[in-house]
């Protein structure tokens, strides 16, 4: 078995069901997740969601670049902030807010 198998492969790139402890919540499902909504795993069938505190901690600070984006001029920092800002959030969402069972 070669190393580009494991990185192909979609069980590395799931998150664990807090139902079954198996990889069944893609990256992508996760990330679409708020703690509102609900996505079903992919081996067991029941349904997770994230947790709200950690979510909204994530969340909030996209928030206040947008809202300071429109207060403020023109600025590299900002663009630089608009651009960034969603993409690192996603990160530290993907990383650090957990799954639980619904």
């Amino acid at each position: 078995m070669s190393v580009g198998y494991l990185f192909r492969s979609s069980k590395l790139k799931k998150h664990i069901c807090p139902h079954c402890g198996q990889p069944g919540i893609s990256i992508t499902k996760k990330a679409l997740m708020g703690p509102s909504s609900r996505r079903e795993c992919s081996e067991c069938g029941k349904m997770v969601s994230v947790k709200a505190l950690p979510f909204y901690l994530v969340i909030l600070p996209i928030f206040a670049i947008t809202i300071a984006s429109g207060f403020s001029g023109y600025s590299i920092y900002m663009t630089l902030a608009l651009i960034l800002g969603p993409i690192i959030a996603l990160l530290i969402h993907n990383r650090f807010v957990p799954l639980v069972k619904k």
